[in-house]
């Protein structure tokens, strides 16, 4: 029984060639070694899966390989190719030896000259798991590197690493591997395995991958494994935990054409089979989104999908309205934000369902009018009341203060008088009033010789405690 290896290791690429989507820094160190222009130190970033491991083997091989190609690649036929000895290749896990002593270790090795291959190449993978002590140690070395000695760090967070760390470095930056990129490297798996496949299961596993050719290995294997060496389309979303794009445009024609009961049924359907309500919520956002993309031609590109699932969204894009589409996703981005919080989470997706459904009904009806009666209903008009002149109102206002005045008591019935007592009262002649005369104005010298006088003749009398008392003050004449 022969050994099995998995796909991500049996066909991890040999040469540069063979790298997927990475063809800006496979050209870089390609040229860098034929011209051997070789630095001192390297940083790989990127996503994993990309292909930072691999390309940093390949660049550790091709540089002491003892029968260099004319394009850069390793010949992979040499003992230095084949032996892979840890001679002149260390590798070193910073996850597990992140400390600075790891890092004194490495400086105290390379002071001495391997006699095996050209150069001595020190990988450090997962390089931001290293501490700041470690780092510090690093400085040194990255910046006296011996000739002999080429670093070459590889990370997925480069945030991480401190700007020291990367002005002594050249940095790499790897790209996400397309989709395409992805499909064609599983189809040629499954030729050398002999695996049967359908075309629809493979694009569903790419798409999966997000970007990751190990990621796509691996599920490749997997579901290879679980058909027998048959991929099927069902057998993949079962094992992947997807939604077919088959089920979200189900439920996006049902709420563009108000089939409320239908998306809630479809809903139903997909909480049974198992998935989970929170990313049932998420693919269809990411459903919707496409679909907004796909009303574009310039921004088709945009779309992470396959060929196939491609067209599709061409086709439906055009059925539905920009503006359906833009409240669907503010609706969507509104659950998202208050799901976690919810106490009911199945009913809060679904009254987001309902609310999307009525986005087409939401307009306001016009108002029916009959027009089969033509008669209209008429209100009888009040009739004014009769004009009063204001001289009438002016006496009767007059007559009335008086009266209310000249009474003791408030009269029991009030009422105004008739035009022929207003006439009446007219013609009586008016009794004239005298104003009264205003307190006559005194003068401050006549009140003082006045009151001289006064106690002149206060002094001739017999003097009482009283008279005392008004000798002494002057009078106010204020």
């Amino acid at each position: 029984m022969s050994k099995f290896v998995v796909s991500a290791r049996k066909y991890r690429p040999q040469n540069f060639s063979q790298i997927k989507g990475q063809q800006h820094i496979i050209k870089t160190l390609q040229n860098a070694i034929k011209n051997n222009q070789i630095a001192s130190a390297f940083l790989f970033c990127g996503l994993k899966g990309s292909g930072k491991t691999t390309s940093a083997r390949l660049l550790a091989k091709a540089i002491n390989c003892d029968q260099a190609t004319t394009t850069g690649n390793p010949c992979n036929q040499c003992p230095n190719c084949q032996q892979h000895t840890s001679f002149n290749i260390h590798e070193l896990d910073a996850a597990s030896h992140n400390s600075a002593e790891n890092m004194r270790q490495i400086a105290d090795q390379i002071r001495y000259h391997s006699p095996h291959g050209k150069k001595t190449v020190i990988i450090i993978d997962e390089a931001h798991m290293l501490s700041n002590a470690a780092l510090n140690v690093l400085l040194k070395p990255l910046e006296d590197t011996p000739d002999h000695i080429v670093f070459i760090l590889i990370t997925t967070e480069k945030h991480k690493i401190i700007p020291t760390i990367l002005s002594r470095c050249q940095v790499f930056d790897f790209q996400q591997i397309e989709i395409t990129q992805i499909i064609q490297q599983l189809q040629h798996v499954a030729q050398q395995e002999k695996i049967t496949y359908q075309k629809e299961a493979i694009e569903l596993i790419s798409q999966k991958a997000a970007g990751s050719l190990r990621d796509a290995l691996s599920m490749f294997d997997l579901i290879a494994t679980f058909g027998n060496k048959h991929i099927t389309y069902q057998a993949t979303l079962h094992h992947l935990n997807l939604l077919d794009e088959n089920t979200y445009f189900t439920i996006t024609d049902a709420l563009h054409q108000n089939n409320i009961p239908k998306a809630l049924l479809t809903y139903d359907t997909i909480i049974r089979t198992g998935y989970n309500s929170h990313q049932f919520l998420s693919g269809l956002g990411n459903h919707l989104r496409n679909l907004l993309v796909a009303q574009n031609t310039q921004t088709i590109p945009l779309l992470q999908t396959s060929p196939t699932i491609k067209k599709q969204y061409q086709t439906k894009a055009t059925q539905l309205p920009t503006t359906f589409i833009y409240q669907a996703l503010d609706k969507i981005q509104t659950c998202q934000q208050n799901y976690k919080t919810a106490i009911n989470q199945r009913l809060h997706i679904e009254i987001m369902l309902i609310q999307i459904g009525q986005i087409n009904t939401a307009k306001k009806q016009p108002i029916p009018i009959n027009t089969t009666t033509k008669a209209k209903a008429t209100l009888p008009i009040p009739t004014p009341p009769p004009k009063i002149s204001k001289s009438y109102i002016k006496i009767a206002r007059q007559q009335q203060s008086t009266t209310l005045i000249a009474a003791e008591a408030p009269p029991k019935t009030s009422r105004i008088p008739t035009k022929t007592e207003i006439q009446n009262q007219s013609n009586t002649p008016k009794k004239k009033t005298t104003k009264p005369t205003p307190p006559p104005i005194l003068n401050p010298k006549a009140v003082k010789k006045a009151w001289q006088q006064y106690l002149q003749q206060l002094k001739t009398k017999k003097k009482t405690t009283a008279t005392q008392s008004l000798t002494n003050p002057s009078p106010s004449t204020k």
